[in-house]
């Protein structure tokens, strides 16, 4: 991958909650200045999930907020949390799908930044649920990671 995104925002549960398959990059359909919004860091995949029909995968709730300078007439309403089509190769596509059906795997959102061409991405990875006692074993051995470290630092 190359280092010319901009990461505009991260989602910090999956860090915990998930166990992390594969991670794939997606492009988003947006409408009018979205992408201004999303420039602007208005923008939220907190609740968001994403789901698949007809072999296109579309993100539901994420949040982008009304871009505040936009020439829009005052009685017209924009749904912030529309859903929204998420453009990827068919390929990737039926490969998801297929391991979400099968093997019960979540598509979930992990991280929406810009790239160098200045379009918005959303990188969306095949997830596992992890169960409350996996959660915890993993806590704690990130915690003795961090206290061996610091112990061989000093």
């Amino acid at each position: 991958m190359n280092n010319n995104k901009k990461t505009i925002l991260i989602a910090k549960t999956p860090q915990f909650e998930f166990k992390i398959i594969e991670t794939f990059i997606a492009g988003i359909v947006l409408t009018g200045n979205e992408i201004k919004s999303i420039r602007n860091k208005e923008v939220s995949i907190k609740e968001s999930y994403i789901l698949s029909k007809n072999l296109e995968l579309y993100i539901f709730n994420m949040y982008v907020s009304s871009y505040g300078n936009a020439s829009i007439q005052p009685n017209v309403k924009i749904d912030e949390r529309c859903k929204r089509k998420l453009l990827m190769k068919k390929s990737e596509i039926k490969k998801i799908t297929k391991y979400s059906k099968e093997k019960k795997y979540l598509i979930i959102p992990l991280k929406v930044f810009v790239n160098e061409r200045g379009w918005a991405k959303v990188e969306i990875a095949l997830a596992q649920k992890m169960r409350k006692y996996q959660i915890k074993i993993n806590l704690k051995e990130k915690e003795l990671k961090r206290r061996i470290q610091t112990r061989e630092i000093f």
